[in-house]
């Protein structure tokens, strides 16, 4: 497995191997290849190095999480190591993790790494209790918040700015009308409506680049609380198959893409059991705030 000549590919099956080798063998050389004990940066290649990150997580390893947490957003590794300590850190990582696992969710990162980090957010959030998971429930909810009930408002603006489009030129104030009355539409009285803003559809430049660019952003979310489920179900069975989704994504419609996981994204049960999900957090989140609420 050290052996500098030997073929990637050989390397990385000889480390995977080590699942079945008694864990102090297979540890101590884990951590070896993820950082040399010369205190190098590490020759082993990104397949030798997920591999690695696999086995330690295998082996429940906890004494090597300073080690794997250093291969989270290292600018050199590619997806396919960050999300591996993503794994690793969804099954071991403690509330010091979560500012370091929240900092690979954001929207443009690459598509092994966001969804990693999205599940890893979430086993750490099982573990956590009292204060420390009512943080972390304030910045997830904060972020579905935006997702579902801002991006609705924005897609009923939308809708509405192509009906009226379709008749007529449209002016600022019917523009600040229409903006107004989609927030309010999507946010009832979740909102102070004297603080909705008018002007939201300046600010945005989602709207001047395609049409119903925001929509995306909820699908997302919603289905990936449903992929989610199906990984908590039934891990190894979905790591599986989500490489092949992601390869097909793009090419195959929603519906094949929904159907590799055995989802129906045609059937409205299957939107309402992912927010079902978020309502649950908020439950949690209700409760926990009650003693800081005077």
């Amino acid at each position: 497995a050290n052996s500098p000549i030997a073929d990637v590919r050989v390397r990385a099956a000889v480390i995977g191997a080590l699942e079945k080798v008694p864990a102090a063998e297979a540890v101590p050389l884990c951590r070896n290849l993820l950082v040399p004990p010369n205190g190098g940066a590490g020759e082993a290649s990104y397949a030798v190095r997920v591999q690695a990150i696999d086995v330690l997580t295998a082996h429940a390893a906890k004494d090597a999480i300073d080690t794997v947490r250093a291969q989270v957003a290292v600018p050199s590794h590619n997806e396919s190591i960050s999300a591996a300590a993503l794994r690793y850190l969804g099954k071991f990582g403690t509330a010091s993790d979560v500012e370091r696992i929240e900092s690979r969710t954001a929207l443009g990162l690459p598509d092994r790494v966001r969804p990693a980090a999205v599940s890893a957010l979430a086993d750490v959030a099982q573990r956590l209790t009292g204060d420390e998971r009512l943080a972390l429930l304030d910045t997830d909810l904060g972020g579905a918040n935006q997702v579902v009930v801002d991006i609705h408002s924005r897609f009923l603006f939308e809708t509405e700015v192509f009906a009226r489009r379709q008749r007529r030129t449209l002016g600022v104030s019917e523009l600040n009308e229409m903006m107004l009355s989609a927030q309010a539409s999507a946010y009832g009285n979740g909102i102070d409506q004297s603080t909705a803003h008018p002007h939201m559809w300046v600010l945005k430049p989602h709207y001047y680049g395609s049409h119903f660019y925001n929509w995306p952003y909820t699908y997302g979310l919603l289905f990936g609380l449903g992929l989610y489920a199906q990984y908590s179900k039934d891990p190894e069975k979905f790591r599986g198959g989500y490489d092949t989704v992601l390869s097909r994504a793009g090419m195959d419609t929603a519906e094949e893409l929904g159907r590799a996981f055995n989802l129906d994204v045609s059937d409205e049960s299957f939107w309402t059991a992912s927010l079902d999900v978020l309502r649950a957090r908020m439950v949690d989140y209700e409760k926990l705030a009650q003693k800081h609420i005077k």
